[in-house]
């Protein structure tokens, strides 16, 4: 039975929103969930950190909403911490705007303890960056870090998997609920993290589809969870990059392998390595690196054993799968079948239409006649797109300049104090949440 105290904390995260800067001054204010669900209004709106609407959210106390959510994970074994909980991460108490709930399957390693590092690269991987965040995380995992993901396609399910075939642990972090598998491709992956020993969580309620915008914030966590993050492989416009964006806001070290600057795959680690980001060539690098912080816990000796693995026997033995970015993926009727919950697959073929539709929008701008009107400096209120209130101050400012000079490349963007490398996270952001598109030629417009 879960705790009287988890059903305040959904109840919560209803009324705030995920993310929620305010949680956490919320909770300093009123100790715990239950305290603020049983303020009344007057101690509500003397919060001045708090927005109209939140207030107004707050003083909201009808709890069968979230009894649904609370039934099934009771019913299900799906384990819930809370932000005060003591095997809650005290890294993602630091963070901007941390979870509040985290839903989880498999075992809690000792995340307070442990060498965690965040491996993360593109879903359209080549071979040579498969190889090498396979070599990377096999070893991690043999050293005795823990490696932590998205789970997501490409160099993220090879992660996972490279850990586990090295007896390691890893810890793949959701954009969906719990029990909502995505992408539906990697389902072996995700029963075997939980098999051999690993952890799977998400701060997302358990039918929480994955949307788009979902994964960006997600990556928070990622960050959050690790003491650095490995970039491998991915283009300017790769989520990698917003995954380094927020451990650069959170103070983390960011790794980034070198690659070609002919090649369209390492443009993501050349961008970093010219803002600061650590060159990293192999394992070795981590080991000397954080050695003298977890010397009980890193085994340096084992990166001489001989043991290996491949990018074949992963993809065989995990189910993995790597996205080709001109096709769609279409689930079949055995995959259907196979998943645990009807929302899931109501969940992905949502998403293959929205995939199928957002191409056909893409080919549609290409062969739209550019209007020779001026535009305005100022977005209109009819010009605003449905996400706009889903946009950070910085991203506002992005759309408003890409409305005035009607579209081009990340490097003409000039917002007076933000960073070039927070330029790219905010586009491919607004480029997930359906705001702007891009050519191939690297020209963002607004939509």
């Amino acid at each position: 039975m879960l705790d009287g105290e988890v059903r305040y904390y959904m109840w919560l995260v209803r009324a705030l929103g995920i993310p929620s800067k305010s949680a956490p001054a919320l909770l300093e204010e009123f100790k715990t969930a239950k305290a603020v669900y049983e303020a009344d209004e007057a101690q509500i709106k003397s919060c001045s950190f708090l927005s109209k609407a939140e207030k107004a959210r707050l003083l909201d106390k009808d709890l069968s909403p979230i009894l649904r959510d609370l039934e099934y994970c009771e019913g299900q074994n799906v384990g819930i911490l809370t932000y005060n909980d003591e095997k809650y991460p005290s890294s993602l108490r630091k963070i901007e705007a941390p979870p509040l709930l985290l839903y989880y399957r498999g075992r809690i390693p000792d995340w307070n303890a442990l060498p965690m590092f965040a491996v993360v690269g593109t879903r359209t991987m080549t071979k040579n960056g498969a190889e090498i965040a396979c070599d990377m995380a096999f070893d991690l995992g043999k050293m005795g870090a823990v490696t932590v993901s998205g789970m997501a396609l490409g160099i993220d399910g090879v992660v996972s998997a490279a850990t586990l075939e090295a007896g390691g642990i890893t810890v793949a972090v959701l954009g969906s609920g719990i029990d909502y598998i995505y992408p539906i491709e990697h389902r072996l992956l995700y029963a075997e993290i939980l098999r051999l020993g690993g952890l799977v969580i998400t701060e997302y309620p358990p039918y929480e589809k994955p949307v788009s915008y979902h994964f960006p914030v997600r990556n928070r966590i990622i960050s959050g969870l690790s003491q650095a993050v490995i970039v491998v492989e991915g283009d300017a416009r790769s989520g990698a990059l917003i995954t380094a964006e927020h451990a650069k806001r959170q103070g983390k070290p960011i790794f980034a392998v070198p690659g070609s600057i002919k090649k369209k795959e390492s443009e993501g680690p050349l961008l970093l390595l010219k803002s600061g980001a650590y060159p990293i060539t192999c394992s070795d690098d981590i080991y000397d690196a954080f050695r003298p912080k977890y010397l009980p816990y890193l085994n340096g000796f084992t990166l001489t054993d001989g043991r290996k693995t491949t990018v074949s026997l992963l993809m065989d033995k995990y189910g993995l799968a790597a996205r080709n970015p001109f096709r769609a993926y279409v689930p079949t009727k055995e995959d259907e079948e196979s998943l645990s919950l009807d929302l899931v697959t109501q969940g992905v073929s949502s998403l293959v239409k929205r995939a199928v539709s957002s191409l056909k929008g893409t080919v549609r701008n290409k062969k739209r006649v550019e209007k020779t009107k001026p535009l305005p400096t100022k977005p209109q209120k009819t010009d605003l797109p449905s996400c706009w209130e889903q946009l950070t101050e910085t991203e506002q400012k992005i759309y408003s300049f890409l409305l005035e000079k009607g579209g081009c490349i990340a490097d003409d963007i000039k917002i007076e104090g933000v960073a070039i490398s927070e330029v790219i996270s905010s586009l491919i952001n607004m480029e997930i949440c359906g705001c702007v598109s891009s050519s191939p030629g690297g020209v963002y417009k607004p939509l």
